[in-house]
């Protein structure tokens, strides 16, 4: 590789708070051996890497189709929320099949990983750096193939496993490698991150950097997800050369190497769940808006001229005072049920009552606030925006009606709300996303708050699921997950079951894009993505601060499909045929 090419714009984009990166004021074409021996020119290139490692994937999107289908998209398929315009995608609906491979949410980058590897050879081979500076970048481009090999072995299973920097005009055999086992591709994560491990540890620079705990963070979900797909192999259509699923004789052993990874970091004390029992919803709100100590990585954003995301000009509520886009996100009631009681009364009844929310929403009654969501997790209103949540200083409107429009007029309340219900917007559901929403009301292009990559409450839940895997440990797992839930003010649990793992995963990590991968690695994804989703319509009583609810059974106009085969994503057409790769199961054609 003789000649780098590095585009200012985009490296200033991307980490344009990293000031020792951004000293670099000008870059013309250099020789990679200028490169690879100035310490300046190399943390440009790896402000390039950072750029493209989608930490979080699709998050700075700048195109809102994008955005849904990108960063959104794992959430609507893991039956989280839905796009407020009925928008679907082609893999809800049973759409994926062989000759439909080019999907939104696919990841088969191997341009990223080459450029990984050129850093990685041209580290080694440096005899001027120094040798701080040099493990240190190492450090990270170890960690970021390990990354980008988990990205891809979730999504397709066995992938090839490229570690050298091919010369494009070589043989067309040479530069064809095969699929390695789904089994071979978590082994090799495990030796990735623990050679970065080693190169890292005691040179955290900032939370926006890799660091010795964000790899620990890796390795516990990445060896939980290899021990949880082999504890549930005998459920999965399989190839006979392993390229999807794993032995089920490995799953402790990949279990103990994640358990391992989260006691480490848990042991190291400097992290700690963030708690305030005087406000517990506000407190879990703010875990995603303000730097703490729970955070082990966040992916960062300095906004207008840099690196930004679109998250609150798209989410945002649409209070009157900020009318812009927004609750392009919508959660269904689903999720709202799925939040219990702090007595631990399952959250699809209505506090109180023997009836079920949706019986209850049958007899056309009117409801408060406060019998609906008083006695609730406290994590559910720091989630789910629901009616007169306060954003920007206002209440959120919802209601698609009043019952007495005289005294709503006289009181400033709108007779309805903005069109989030009807006409284009007749997908919504009924309420809002609030989760990560700070309250500024940043237009497209703005956004600069900074979001979560890795944090202690995961790695809580990531322990007491490999305790339960293990079989050992138990009384720790139990405690780190009651811990979890004495955050939230719910009752503690008496013992530690896998219902128990699913429940809390599903609404500590709502929106965070774990739901749809946790369902595929357990092996629940049919279970759980074949039935249809729903929303309500609100009724709002304003003297007396009441609402009627009906169930609004339309909000999808589609049926979701999710088969056997979709457990895996069909690896690319073109790579299939231009690299001689085989197929996954279920998608010749």
């Amino acid at each position: 590789m003789k000649y780098i090419y590095i585009v200012l714009i985009f490296i200033a984009v991307t980490l344009a708070s990293c000031t020792d990166i951004m000293d670099v004021t000008r870059l013309d074409v250099v020789s990679g051996e200028q490169v690879w021996e100035d310490e300046t020119l190399i943390e440009a290139y790896y402000g390039n890497l950072y750029s493209r490692a989608d930490f979080i994937f699709g998050l700075d999107e700048t195109n809102s189709g994008d955005f849904f289908n990108k960063y959104y998209g794992a959430s609507h398929m893991g039956s989280e929320g839905t796009n407020r315009q009925r928008g679907r995608l082609a893999y809800t609906d049973g759409r994926l099949a062989g000759d439909n491979t080019d999907i939104p949410l696919g990841n088969w980058d191997y341009s990223f990983i080459r450029d990984v590897n050129t850093a990685i050879e041209n580290l080694n081979a440096s005899t001027s750096l120094s040798e701080d500076f040099k493990n240190q970048k190492l450090g990270e481009a170890y960690f970021m193939r390990a990354f980008s090999y988990f990205e891809l072995v979730k999504r397709y299973g066995g992938v090839p496993i490229v570690t050298t920097v091919q010369d494009p005009s070589g043989d067309i055999e040479t530069l064809q490698t095969p699929r390695s086992t789904e089994e071979a591709v978590y082994q090799f994560i495990e030796l990735e991150l623990d050679k970065a491990y080693e190169l890292l540890t005691g040179r955290q620079i900032s939370k926006s950097y890799i660091s010795e705990w964000a790899v620990l963070c890796l390795k516990s979900r990445a060896m939980l997800y290899a021990g949880s797909i082999a504890a549930n192999n005998s459920k999965l259509i399989h190839t006979q050369n392993g390229l999807v699923g794993i032995d089920p004789s490995k799953a402790k052993a990949f279990y103990q190497s994640s358990i391992n990874a989260s006691q480490k970091l848990i042991d190291s004390g400097v992290f700690s769940l963030q708690v305030n029992d005087n406000n517990r919803t506000e407190n879990f709100r703010n875990l995603f808006i303000d730097d703490n100590d729970e955070i082990v990585m966040l992916m960062e954003f300095t906004g207008v001229g840099g690196r930004y995301n679109n998250l609150e000009a798209l989410l945002h509520p649409r209070v009157t005072a900020y009318e812009y886009w927004g609750n392009m996100f919508s959660p269904y009631l689903e999720n709202l049920e799925a939040f219990e009681y702090l007595d631990g009364t399952p959250g699809n009844m209505l506090y109180g009552t023997d009836k079920t929310w949706r019986e209850a929403f049958e007899e056309g009654n009117f409801y408060s606030l406060d019998q609906l969501f008083g006695a609730k997790d406290a994590r559910l209103l720091a989630t789910i925006a629901v009616p007169q949540t306060e954003y920007i200083g206002e209440p959120i409107y919802y209601h698609l009606s009043v019952t007495d429009p005289d005294y709503a007029k006289a009181n400033a309340v709108p007779l309805k709300c903005q069109n989030q219900n009807t006409g284009p917007n007749a997908g919504h559901t009924g309420f809002g996303q609030i989760k990560f929403l700070n309250g500024v009301p940043w237009l497209l292009g703005e956004g600069a708050n900074d979001v979560p990559i890795f944090r202690l409450g995961e790695i809580y839940l990531n322990y007491a699921e490999a305790a339960l895997g293990l079989e050992q440990h138990l009384s720790e797992g139990l405690k780190y997950l009651n811990d979890i839930r004495a955050r939230a003010g719910l009752v503690p649990l008496s013992s530690l079951t896998f219902d128990d793992i699913v429940q809390e995963r599903r609404v500590e990590l709502m929106f965070e894009h774990h739901r749809y991968w946790d369902l595929r690695r357990w092996r629940l994804a049919e279970e759980y993505l074949n039935s249809q989703l729903s929303g309500v319509d609100w009724v709002w009583n304003v003297e007396e601060n009441t609402y009627q609810l009906t169930m609004k059974k339309n909000v999808e106009q589609f049926i979701r499909q999710f088969r056997p085969e979709h457990y895996y994503f069909p690896v690319p057409q073109n790579v299939v045929r231009d690299d001689n790769l085989e197929q996954n199961p279920g998608y010749s054609f």
